[in-house]
């Protein structure tokens, strides 16, 4: 009963507050009218285009618009408009007004008084007559292709979406390196089916708390419902700082201990999408201390392409807040990994990159939810190096000194092979490869099975297989089940003991990996119907581990 009853009121409230907030409503309304559709940051070098900045404005209306005292604010200076009318689904080409004759032929002009655009980035923020915001693109040289930068505009990819960010933006596929006052040449349909994610969430003071969404959120959506079982909600408003967060202030500070839930029951992003229900836990979580936090898993010399990580562990029985947290490199500044809110239940993972989309790509059984990209990261030498993490108050929670000879001695590469802690219990020394069943490494989750008792054994998962593509059984599949680090030798014979194939040879692993054999031999040829041998050796630093187990080939 309590529950329906705070519901209602948070219901209550919200429309209060859109109902006397009439600046966030006009906003909602005068939203995306006019869209900033194309821009040319960079003109240099020329690839057929004159070498002048210019944005594009797109008419998103069905009616005509005239930008008379339409602001544009730019880098850290600001420009009015003159009177110019933009007809409903016309483009307008926007460049200093000395640069006019040099673009008046692409199609529809209007030159300003002054204009300048940062190569590197900046936000573009267009405000009409009574200062409310049209439409606003906070750009960056990571939107552009790779090698079409110089020279090239970005083009918005699908205008149906202009609330969207890098992901709707890309280098003009044009051969003159753009596309003013006409259609974009990267113009394409982007289905965009998914709701916002939670992110984070901050305490702002005033027992207001902000609420990070991982897109931008729909300023106009009536039917957001947010709630809170425990804590009584006062007002709930979209943050005045981001548009991609929602603030909401309590009635009450929060109790000094416990989690309390809050449940943004629906919420949308601005393409409309609705999120299913979420459940945020918020509370006065504390910081970590001394073994509360501890380093697991380092990669320092990642693959060509990629990039460190750095994973901790929460070692704790309890949740802990990680804001402020940091690394460092022996004496060396410290980096700061979140500045918000960033709360890791007990016995759980996170890891630390600059590219997690890099990351997964090379490591997939990575656990996505538990890796966190953040914009900087103490530079980690290949070879040796100290890895270091405090607290928010610079208190040091963990230390670890690596170097490349801590790796497995039959590794002959080891690039993108990271070092994970063995256990918990144990000297922050005790640090391995991980294994080439996990790609060599394991961010967001442990990989070591740490019961190292010399056990080894196949499991043939399918005893018959018949290899004729009908898509049921057709190659045999084998479990060699590991509690031991060592290198694994896995051959096929056949029943005489004749040499067919190789399934490994001197394989680093140290747990439980999975094999397939398709039923050929080493020279592609397709083997006879009959009984075969899996024979296997796990050669570790003690002793020799010998297993073999009969597979039959049935009819092909």
């Amino acid at each position: 009963m309590q529950r329906s009853r705070l519901k209602n009121i948070s219901r209550l409230i919200f429309i209060f507050f859109l109902s006397f907030s009439s600046d966030r409503v006009a906003l909602a309304q005068a939203n995306y009218s006019v869209l900033i559709t194309e821009i040319l940051a960079d003109p240099t070098p020329s690839h057929g285009l004159p070498e002048k900045e210019y944005l594009e404005l797109f008419n998103n209306s069905t009616k005509p618009i005239n930008l008379n005292s339409y602001k544009l604010y730019y880098n850290t200076s600001e420009v009015s408009f003159p009177s110019v009318n933009v007809e409903p689904g016309a483009y307008l080409i926007v460049c200093r007004e000395n640069n006019v004759s040099f673009l008046e032929s692409y199609g529809e002009i209007v030159g300003l008084s002054k204009f300048s655009l940062l190569n590197g980035g900046t936000k573009l923020r267009l405000e009409d007559p009574a200062g409310q915001l049209v439409h606003e693109v906070v750009y960056s040289d990571d939107w552009y292709a790779l090698g079409r930068d110089q020279g090239y505009s970005l083009e918005m990819i699908d205008l149906s979406s202009p609330c969207r960010d890098g992901e709707n933006w890309t280098s003009s596929a044009a051969e003159q390196g753009g596309t003013p006052g006409m259609t974009n040449a990267s113009s394409q349909n982007l289905a965009d089916l998914d709701g916002p994610t939670f992110l984070a969430y901050n305490n702002i003071g005033d027992r207001t708390y902000e609420f990070v969404f991982s897109e931008k959120l729909s300023l106009s959506q009536e039917t957001l419902d947010v709630d809170s079982p425990e804590l009584e909600i006062q007002e709930v408003s979209f943050s005045s700082v981001t548009n991609s967060a929602l603030n909401i202030k309590f009635k009450n500070p929060l109790p000094e201990s416990g989690l309390f839930d809050i449940t943004f029951n629906t919420i949308a992003d601005c393409s409309g999408n609705l999120s299913a229900p979420v459940v945020v836990s918020i509370g006065n979580i504390p910081s970590p201390v001394v073994g509360d936090l501890l380093l697991s898993e380092i990669l320092f010399n990642p693959k060509s392409g990629g990039d460190d990580f750095v994973e901790v562990y929460n070692n704790s029985e309890r949740s802990i807040n990680l804001k402020g947290i940091g690394l460092m490199r022996g004496d060396e500044e410290i980096v700061v990994l979140s500045t918000s809110n960033l709360i890791l239940e007990a016995k759980s993972f996170i890891c630390f990159t600059k590219d997690k989309q890099t990351l997964i790509q090379f490591y997939p059984k990575g656990v996505e939810n538990n890796i966190l990209e953040v914009n900087k990261l103490p530079s980690y030498n290949n070879d040796e190096g100290l890895v270091v993490l405090v607290s928010a108050d610079g208190l040091e929670l963990d230390i670890f000194e690596y170097n490349e000879d801590m790796h497995h001695p039959s590794l002959d590469d080891v690039d993108g092979v990271s070092l994970e802690r063995k256990s918990f219990e144990s000297s922050f020394k005790d640090w391995e490869s991980v294994s080439s069943s996990e790609n060599y490494a394991s961010p967001g989750y442990k990989s070591l099975d740490v019961s190292e008792n010399g056990f080894f054994e196949i499991i043939v998962l399918t005893p018959v297989f018949s290899p004729n593509n009908d898509g049921i059984e057709d190659e045999a599949q084998f479990n060699f089940k590991i509690h031991a680090t060592g290198n694994l030798d896995a051959h096929i014979y056949d029943i005489n003991g004749k040499y067919i194939t190789a399934l490994s040879q001197g394989q680093y692993v140290t747990n439980s990996l999975e094999m397939t054999w398709d039923g050929y031999s080493t020279s592609n040829e397709p083997m006879p119907v009959g009984y075969y041998i899996v024979y296997a050796e796990l050669r570790t630093a003690t002793r020799i581990y010998q297993e073999k187990h009969k597979v039959v080939l049935g009819l092909r």
